[in-house]
């Protein structure tokens, strides 16, 4: 999760009257034992023949097309789904479960990285599976009995793309697999914001505290359904891998758009087997 990210909901409801977007009540939710802010920014680990680099800002092409049968964006939704299904200490992101945890049947496989931690994790990957990852992601979810439910989806849109982990502030994307460049020629990067979507949080879900904030924010995020979410973030599908043994090393960051300072990153290693 980006720490830096000062920009709050209450930001966006100033910006509808013509008020300055600054400063603003953080939004932000305890993960692992730690106060973070709320837009998530995760770089996503995958397995590929070959790698990728993404200079400065991230450039990606900004379109939806389909892979089985499905646009980006809903593949984005099904991986947010599939990403808050595990409890804390039991989640995926987190890395206390395994990486085939709540994989949704079908063709697809998703693989995720870190909330801005260094990691190096084992993964086994069915054959004949194409590889669904972000390299930077973000979200917004409504909290219960609070403004936001005040707001249009396209101002919600418009704060994500500015200020979300996944839009503008993407940088410094970067993958290996054993040691080669992946080059976007191959699978492009598509920058895409999901559909309107829920997801399902179980008890001691990962996102406790996000919501709490009394008086304007004074119900923290149940267990069970949420309200509206919608994310954005830049995407990779890849085809199914090739059986084997691979080395994936992934860097994902948020740079600040001014001054090019980072201002979040992830640092992944994977060790996949393929079979």
């Amino acid at each position: 999760m980006n720490r830096q990210q000062r920009a709050s909901r209450s930001a966006v409801t100033a910006a509808r009257s013509g008020e300055s977007v600054k400063g603003g009540r953080v939004m932000r939710t305890r993960i692992g034992g730690e106060i973070r802010t709320k837009f998530v920014a995760v770089a996503i680990a995958v397995a590929a023949v070959v790698a990728f680099t993404l200079p400065a800002q991230a450039q990606a092409q900004v379109w939806n097309p389909k892979v089985a049968g499905k646009t980006y964006g809903e593949w984005e939704t099904a991986w947010w789904q599939w990403a808050f299904a595990g409890p804390n200490g039991e989640n995926v992101i987190e890395g206390t479960a395994e990486c085939g945890v709540n994989q949704p049947p079908g063709p697809v496989w998703f693989l995720a990285g870190t909330f801005g931690v260094v990691a190096e994790r084992d993964c086994t990957i069915p054959k004949d599976r194409a590889v669904f990852y972000p390299l930077v992601n973000s979200f917004w979810v409504d909290c219960p009995n609070s403004p936001d439910e005040d707001l249009t989806d396209d101002e919600v849109r418009a704060f994500m793309a500015t200020y979300g982990g996944g839009g503008d502030r993407a940088c410094q994307l970067t993958s290996t697999l054993d040691g080669v460049a992946i080059s976007t020629k191959q699978s492009p990067t598509v920058r895409s914001q999901s559909p309107t979507f829920t997801a399902t949080l179980p008890e001691g879900h990962v996102l406790e505290g996000l919501c709490y904030f009394p008086p304007d924010y004074p119900t923290d995020l149940p267990p069970g359904k949420t309200g509206r979410m919608i994310s954005e973030g830049y995407w990779i599908m890849l085809p199914p891998l090739s059986s084997g043994e691979h080395t994936l090393t992934l860097h994902g960051a948020n740079c600040d758009p001014a001054t090019g300072a980072v201002e979040f990153e992830v640092d992944v290693t994977y060790h996949l087997t393929v079979n």
